[in-house]
């Protein structure tokens, strides 16, 4: 088991006894996250963070003091219950877990197709990427989504052969959906936060020596290359926001700069996109 998978698809013991040094690790990558979304906080503001897994990713005593309301998704609930155990943090009105949610509406589609791949299933599974719709989630001021984006689209990546004329638009399908997940979750002039990594150091292993003045340089380099992760070059991922049917749903948009995630074994390189819901006002207005 790698450690991304060890902190998305835990095995509860495991976590337990690697928890100190995953906490300690995640540091800047916590920091950097958390104060993003808090930046968007205020007293009656909701938040929602997709692909919360164990919570690493976020102070949530911070984020308590700063929103109304947290809403915390993810597939793994034992995940989310060891998170908020170790961060002293209960369930409550205020804190509220959704598990058991499947962000891409399609995976056990594709565990399926894994075992018996036909044209028939993956044609099934490209539908139902593009129009899948979790009934789960609500309307938030805030929403984000905590490198779930490649997660979502690994687990497309090891169940359809990348040579298949339909894997480049399986993977599409699912990017975008995901984003206007993410906008159909949002209040009128709400905030997302779409927080992504796309290339980890087994791909480009100057990520552990690089300097902080030099991470970008070295990025663009890789992307230059081609190195990054199935789907997720980042000029591409914000390419999506471009797309008419959701760019006129968006009133802004900031791309960050990149940082370093440190995990336990490997570093992955990350970025975030910020943007603004348009007013309803502002909607009709662009449908006109």
């Amino acid at each position: 088991m790698t450690e991304y998978e060890f902190v998305r698809h835990p095995d509860l013991m495991e976590m337990e006894s690697h928890y100190d040094d995953q906490w300690q690790k995640y540091s800047n990558h916590r920091e950097i996250v958390t104060k993003t979304l808090a930046s968007f906080a205020n007293q009656k503001s909701s938040l929602c963070v997709l692909g919360c897994g164990a919570c690493f990713d976020l102070e949530l005593a911070e984020l308590i003091r700063d929103f109304f309301k947290i809403t915390l998704v993810d597939l793994s609930g034992d995940a989310i219950q060891f998170g908020l155990k170790k961060q002293s943090v209960r369930a409550s009105n205020n804190v509220v877990v959704i598990d058991g949610v499947d962000l891409a509406g399609v995976d056990q589609f594709l565990t399926r197709y894994l075992q018996h791949p036909s044209r028939i299933l993956l044609d099934k599974i490209i539908m139902e990427a593009r129009d899948y719709s979790p009934d789960e989630l609500e309307k938030y001021d805030v929403i984000a989504s905590t490198c779930l984006l490649s997660q979502l689209l690994a687990k497309a990546t090891e169940c359809v052969d990348e040579k298949d004329h339909r894997f480049v638009e399986l993977l599409v399908e699912i990017r975008k959906r995901h984003i206007e997940i993410m906008l159909d979750s949002l209040k009128s002039g709400g905030t997302g936060v779409l927080v992504t990594d796309f290339v980890s150091s087994d791909a480009l292993p100057e990520l552990f020596s690089v300097a902080a003045a030099d991470l970008t340089s070295l990025l663009q380099t890789a992307i230059q290359e081609k190195n990054y992760l199935h789907g997720l070059n980042p000029k591409m991922v914000a390419a999506v926001f471009q797309d008419p049917i959701i760019s006129e749903r968006i009133r802004s948009l900031k791309v960050s700069a990149p940082w370093r995630w440190i995990t336990a074994d490997k570093i992955y390189a990350c970025f975030s996109i910020v943007f603004e819901k348009a007013g309803d006002d502002q909607a009709e207005e662009s449908s006109l």
